[in-house]
């Protein structure tokens, strides 16, 4: 139950910041309007130029609202952007035929840094860390500014007392919260919003210390398949040129085994005929002395014979 609640609550964070952040600016430009009635505005017929209408209700441009509200903007605190800003609206005016009010290009330009102010909230939404960091600095000087708006009136009370006198004076009054007061302190309010704004910012920076652990995590993974496979592949190298060295060394072997069996045959084969020689050549002399004898063993027998022969004769 905790994770899941853990889990909505980080998943509705951005939603939260983003309604707080856009109800603020709807609140800050009600403040900037005043109610007027249809009597009032028949009998002073005012020109329709700081004057609309919405449905039914007049409204008029409160201009005193937006001078302090412009007065009170961070930039516009910096006494050199300041005079810059106001000489322009001033070229600008020179310009035109129909003069404006300058007040009124106060809330030109109030309007441009909201608009900038919505991208940067859209970017921090979907998860800008560099955006967050600015509305959150952005946030700091809105609170600090309109609470030192709300303490002009009366600045020895706090923001408790505050809201708790204009509570009580709207009951004496018979008036409603909802008036250009009451559109302010709502937009003071509105500013603790930053509480969720750090939140998130923490959320952010821990998914992305996460994210480029993961990325360090499968980079270390992916070197070490990759030197994993490229040993591998230099053990299956080895092991080939091993074999292959193997097997040429047993088919040298074999040439070597064979050449030597070759010769040792041509070797057997000569060794063979020269003993066949040999032994014909001791036969032929064993059968040359038998023919010798023979011979001698005749002769011998001619001399025996002669001598017998002589004295007959005599």
């Amino acid at each position: 139950m905790a994770s899941k609640c853990c889990s909505i609550i980080k998943t509705s964070l951005p939603f939260i910041i983003l309604i707080f952040s856009l109800f603020q600016l709807y609140f800050q430009y009600t403040s900037f309007t005043t109610k007027r009635s249809n009597k009032y505005d028949k009998m002073d017929q005012r020109g329709q130029i700081y004057t609309f209408k919405t449905g039914k209700k007049i409204l008029d441009l409160n201009l005193g609202k937006i001078e302090e509200c412009f007065n009170d903007s961070s930039l516009m605190n910096i006494n050199l952007l300041k005079n810059t800003t106001l000489n322009y609206f001033d070229k600008i005016d020179s310009k035109r035929a129909v003069k404006l009010n300058k007040r009124i290009y106060m809330l030109f330009y109030i309007m441009f840094t909201d608009v900038l102010y919505i991208i940067n909230l859209y970017i921090f939404y979907f998860g800008g860390l560099l955006s967050g960091i600015i509305k959150i600095i952005f946030q700091i000087l809105k609170f600090y500014f309109s609470y030192k708006r709300l303490k002009k009136p009366s600045p020895d009370l706090c923001l408790f007392q505050i809201i708790n006198n204009y509570i009580s004076n709207i009951k004496d009054r018979n008036m409603s919260f909802f008036e250009p007061e009451g559109y302010v302190i709502i937009d003071h309010l509105c500013n603790y919003v930053i509480i969720f704004d750090i939140i998130y910012l923490m959320i952010i920076c821990k998914k992305k210390c996460s994210n480029k652990k993961e990325d360090g995590n499968t980079i270390q993974l992916n070197e070490i398949q990759v030197n994993d496979q490229y040993s591998g592949q230099q053990i299956i190298e080895q092991d080939t040129n091993n074999s292959n060295e193997k097997e040429n060394e047993e088919e040298e072997e074999k040439e070597e085994k064979d050449e030597k069996d070759e010769t040792n045959n041509i070797n057997n084969i000569n060794n063979e005929s020269d003993n066949d020689n040999d032994k014909d050549n001791d036969n032929n002399i064993e059968h040359g002395k038998i023919v010798l004898n023979e011979e001698e063993n005749e002769e011998d027998d001619e001399i025996d014979e002669e001598p017998l022969n002589e004295p007959e004769t005599k």
